[in-house]
């Protein structure tokens, strides 16, 4: 018994899902060449090239979505994120708010057009449009993440120290936010709560090798000295090809 169109496209969501993402579009397609106007065919196969490293493919996808379907808000959202990504900010900002105007209580929408004011550099309006997204959902893993990032940048470090625990309150163990709650804690002195935060993370992670090395400064910053230098060199042990090669090739730094 043949497979309906349906059948497929239910088919290449779930190869969407568990990342086969060539799988995925060819049944995209193969749905689209029986069915070329079921626009959540387009929509998805758009997110699927994108997802591939072909934006103007997803824009041209999307588009044909939204032509289908105008009044479908998580389309103009998605075909806004794209066009965020691929740094066309003006069409962006245009399809996002469309996305608001079609469900006002829009939080991937609110912070999707946050992001795009912070690449402006209009810190204001994107703390404006992450306030707007917090207040639809306060408990947003993503948009808590891309606030605290934006104060971390901004030198702001007890508002971001505050999103980042927010987000470890609703995920213990998230790893973004265990760096930014620990480098915010480094740069208000708070020596050894930062490495005690850095210590969860790389807890087990031998290929956590940075966060590693910042551990073990923030534990001489600690004056824990013994410990401190015990780490960093465990560190070294953890990268013997860094001894490893002929005079010439070995690095010495830029000003050497």
């Amino acid at each position: 018994m043949q497979a309906t169109p349906d059948q497929i496209f239910i088919v290449a969501q779930k190869y969407h899902k568990e990342g086969n993402l060539r799988q995925a579009e060819t049944l995209y397609k193969a749905v689209l060449s029986v069915k070329p106007l079921l626009a959540d065919a387009w929509h998805m196969l758009g997110l699927s090239v994108f997802a591939q490293g072909r934006p103007m493919e997803a824009v041209e996808n999307i588009k044909k979505a939204i032509e289908l379907d105008r009044h479908n808000h998580e389309y103009h959202n998605n075909l806004g994120e794209v066009y965020r990504r691929a740094g066309m900010l003006e069409e962006a900002e245009n399809h996002l708010k469309a996305s608001i105007s079609l469900k006002a209580d829009n939080t991937d929408a609110y912070s999707n057009l946050a992001l795009v004011y912070k690449a402006r550099g209009d810190i204001d309006m994107a703390k404006l449009f992450f306030s707007k997204a917090l207040q639809c959902d306060p408990k947003n893993i993503n948009t808590l993440l891309n606030v605290g990032s934006m104060y971390q940048v901004q030198g702001e470090y007890s508002d971001a120290l505050e999103c980042f625990i927010a987000v470890m309150t609703l995920n213990p163990d998230n790893e973004l936010a265990l760096k930014g709650a620990a480098y915010c804690m480094g740069k208000k002195g708070e020596y050894n709560t930062a490495a005690g935060m850095l210590s969860r993370l790389t807890a087990g992670k031998p290929d956590m090798f940075r966060d590693k090395v910042d551990l073990a400064f923030l534990t001489l910053r600690n004056k824990d000295f013994r410990k401190g230098l015990q780490l960093l060199e465990n560190r070294l042990k953890d990268l013997p090809e860094i001894m490893e090669g002929d005079e010439k090739t070995l690095w010495r730094g830029t000003s050497l």
